[in-house]
Parts: C-alpha cells; sequence; structure tokens
C-alpha cells in the first residue's frame, strides 16, 4: 500500500494531473450531482438498458458512463459509472435493489418520491409523487 501512494504522489508531483487539466474536467459535484440531483437526460445512450412502457410514459434503466478526468499528455482518464432512470426528460440517479418478487430502482434525492418497481408481471413508475401503473418491458 505504502508503495501506491509513493507512486501517487511521484505523479502528482510530475504533474501528470496538472491543474490545467483537472480545470477543464467537469467537477466531481458535477458528475455525481449535487445532492443526488437528476440533471436532463444525457445524449449518451445507456449501457445494459430497459425500456419500459407505464401506461404511456416511457421509462429506461440503465448505467450512465460520464468522462471524470482527464490529462492528453499523460492519456489519463477516469470514469465513474452511475445506474440511471431515465424518464421524462431526465436521469436520476437510482440504486438498484432486490425485492422478493423483482427489482426496484429508486432515486434517493430530495423531494417528491421517484422510483421504478419491477417484477415478473407487473411493474409501478413513480415520477414526482405521480404514479403510472402497467409497466411493460417493451420489446419483451
Amino acid at each position: 500500500m505504502a508503495m501506491y501512494y509513493r507512486s501517487l504522489i511521484a505523479a502528482l508531483l510530475a504533474g501528470l494531473f496538472s491543474a490545467q487539466a483537472l480545470a477543464s474536467g467537469p467537477a466531481l459535484s458535477e458528475v455525481l450531482g449535487a445532492a443526488n440531483l437528476p440533471s436532463p437526460a444525457s445524449a449518451e445512450p445507456l449501457a445494459s438498458s430497459t425500456l419500459y412502457d407505464c401506461s404511456g410514459q416511457i421509462a429506461e434503466t440503465g448505467v450512465l458512463r460520464k468522462k471524470l478526468v482527464g490529462d492528453p499528455r499523460a492519456k489519463t482518464v477516469m470514469f465513474i459509472d452511475r445506474t440511471v432512470l431515465r424518464a421524462n426528460g431526465m436521469d436520476y440517479p437510482v440504486r438498484q435493489m432486490a425485492t422478493a418478487s423483482g427489482d426496484r430502482y429508486v432515486w434517493e434525492g430530495k423531494g417528491p418520491e421517484t422510483s421504478l418497481t419491477i417484477s415478473a408481471d407487473e411493474g409501478t413508475l413513480t415520477l414526482k409523487g405521480v404514479t403510472f401503473s402497467n409497466c411493460v418491458i417493451v420489446g419483451g
């Protein structure tokens, strides 16, 4: 472990992570979401995604990869993967939880509840406190 820290300090001293490179990338709070806030839906497609139709309201769950910082001189890039619920033009960072009958994706931000609960034969989407039932997988 000590060798790791020595290498990290050496890299920092050598300027591999220059202040300019760090300044050019998005702020960590921007990438992680300040207070876990939803953000406008990214143009990036979601990896491992599933599309749902919940009584006409379309929702998608999947993994969104965001570039954190990069230094072109050192060819260093860091990414962070977040599970998101994409609905109504917004990406909600969610935590996936297993339930006895299926999966539940819950946004843990402040404000009205936003979640998606899916079981073998039914599902429910709640967006900002408004519930849409009869969720089915599109194409499934």
